[in-house]
């Protein structure tokens, strides 16, 4: 049953640990399955994993950072308009801030809980894609009980898989951007992986069994909570033209600092031959902008 929005508070929320205990899919940049992976924990009864949000965790971390790093000197300004009135300076005065983690609780919990309970949920979360493994520390200083979940993917499909989209360039910054985000996110990824667990996206298609059971482990549900018949629909959103790799993205993807971490996660860039240098030769003799259609990594399980 539906419980209204204007019925529900924050504050008696607090009790709730459905509400307290939410999940969260950090995956390593744009198109790295991380909806795929919400979709099949959106499977998990009274589960509801919400989409990207604009990156407002980051936001708010650094609104966090921002006000700390002026705490010392608008406490100090707070005492002295205390002491002295209008007669000070008191250009940076501000609150204190011992509240500030429950504040941003409270605007968590206000903005999912009503609507999940809406969609007949009880659990919640979301995921994002270009946040690192600081926001999940930020995220679970203030949901001590929540489960994260990081996501990785070969660099070669996930930037095959962004060439594809409208917006690479101007949101993704192109190949160079892309792989930034990659490796800045996976460098932090594998330093956190003893906090949160790391699943590959190419172990849900090829390992679903195993990786399956990983993921019930992973957010406190019974084995066989999950139901893995989604892995069979594949969907590849609103815009669906043929993933494709050009000179720029393989010059990209053949950096040591790409390479170096996607050994790191057991992937073997250089010895890729959709990034050989004889396609890269290929591509540079004949002045092609790209190299053609990139294959992606086959869905065993696909019908």
């Amino acid at each position: 049953m539906s419980v209204p929005a204007s019925g529900l508070r924050a504050d008696h929320l607090g009790s709730n640990d459905a509400a307290v205990s939410p999940v969260f899919i950090l995956g390593c940049s744009w198109r790295c399955g991380s909806t795929l992976l919400q979709r099949l924990l959106c499977t998990v009864d009274g589960l509801l994993v919400w989409g990207e949000n604009q990156g407002i965790s980051a936001l708010l971390q650094e609104a966090h950072r921002r006000l700390r790093a002026r705490e010392t000197v608008a406490a100090r300004e707070r005492q002295r308009f205390h002491d002295s009135g209008s007669s000070t300076w008191i250009a940076n005065m501000g609150p204190p801030l011992e509240g500030i983690g429950q504040l941003t609780r409270r605007w968590f919990l206000d903005l999912y809980v009503p609507a999940t309970h809406e969609a007949g949920r009880r659990r919640w979360g979301f995921k994002e894609v270009q946040h690192d493994a600081a926001v999940a520390d930020f995220l679970t200083s203030i949901f001590p009980k929540a489960r994260v979940i990081l996501l990785v993917r070969n660099p070669i499909d996930v930037l095959a898989s962004m060439c594809s989209r409208s917006w690479y360039r101007t949101d993704g910054g192109g190949a160079e951007g892309v792989m930034r985000l990659w490796c800045h996110n996976v460098t932090t990824f594998l330093e956190a992986r003893d906090r949160y667990p790391l699943v590959r996206y190419e172990d849900l298609l090829q390992k679903p069994a195993e990786t399956v059971a990983r993921l019930e482990e992973a957010i406190d549900v019974p084995p066989g909570a999950i139901d893995a018949e989604v892995l069979n629909v594949r969907l590849r959103g609103p815009e669906s033209r043929q993933p494709v790799l050009g000179v720029r993205e393989i010059l990209a993807l053949r950096k040591s600092s790409v390479t170096h971490l996607s050994r790191a996660l057991g992937y073997d860039v250089p010895a890729d031959p959709r990034v050989g240098v004889g396609k890269l030769a290929s591509a540079l003799r004949h002045g092609r902008p790209t190299v053609g259609r990139v294959p992606t990594v086959p869905n065993p399980r696909s019908k």
